[in-house]
Formats: C-alpha cells, structure tokens, sequence
C-alpha cells in the first residue's frame, strides 16, 4: 500500500513503475540545482518542518497558554494564544502545499524529465497527439516548452 495519489499521464492512464522519482534522480540526470529546487522543492525538508511545527502546537501551545494564563488576565492570554496557534496553522498549511510540489508532473516535465521515472524526455520525439513516451516506464507526457533543462 502507497500513501501516493496514483500518477496517471495525460493520456489518462496510469504510470507503473519502481516508484516516484526523487532530488537525486533529477541532479543525476544532469538538471543543476537550483532548477530542482525551483520546480519541485525539497519535500523531505518541508515535512520535516511541518512535522516539527505540528509537535509545537500540540506540545508547546498548550504549555504557553497556561503559563500565559497565569501571568495575564485571561481577557489578554486567550486572544494571543488564538493568534499564536493561528499563525501556526498557516504555516503549517503552507508547508504542504511546498511538500506535495515534488507530486506535481508539470515540476518534472519543466525539467525536461519523466514525472514517472526521471529519464530525460527532450530527446524523444512527439507522437501525434504532442505526447512524448517514456521508454522506461511507458508514460505519455505532453511537454509545453522541451528546451528547458540541459
């Protein structure tokens, strides 16, 4: 069983293969750095956080509330403890929408790579319908602009 929504091409079928592509996959297939980091992210570092600000608003809001409690009348602590768990929250929000950016087939296709596997698509050919097949895992991916990458 995947936690992975199911990758599925643009000719609507679904992509098997050994699994999602990954950071290394695109830096070995000759995409520099700071392209990878642009269309997909760094999803490990961004559940990273996201896990860490998760422990602090179950673990450390509470503890702040009460002390703020103690030390504030209650009509300060409880506005402030309001906007300090809202502030996490948003964030937290926002870090997932950055982790599941590496998900995303139009990060990969920018990158001239397989959203499936990671190998190099700016080398083969459209078909009719603008779609280029991967020969490793069999996905057909339309690609708007070919000549990004290297």
């Amino acid at each position: 069983m995947t936690l992975l929504p199911k990758l599925v091409d643009d000719r609507g079928r679904p992509v098997t293969g050994q699994g999602r592509p990954t950071r290394a996959d695109a830096l070995a297939a000759g995409v520099d750095k700071a392209t990878v980091e642009s269309a997909i992210g760094h999803p490990v570092r961004d559940a990273a956080l996201y896990g860490g600000l998760m422990g602090l608003s179950f673990g450390g809001v509470p503890s702040l509330g009460f002390a703020l409690l103690s030390v504030l009348p209650a009509v300060l602590a409880w506005p402030l403890i309001v906007a300090i768990v809202a502030c996490i929250v948003l964030l937290a929000f926002r870090l997932v929408r950055g982790a599941r950016k590496h998900l995303k087939p139009s990060g990969w296709l920018s990158m001239g790579l397989c959203p499936g596997c990671a190998y190099r698509l700016t080398d083969i050919e459209p078909e009719e319908d603008e779609c280029r097949v991967c020969p490793e895992c069999g996905g057909a991916w339309k690609m708007e602009d070919a000549t990004h990458g290297p």
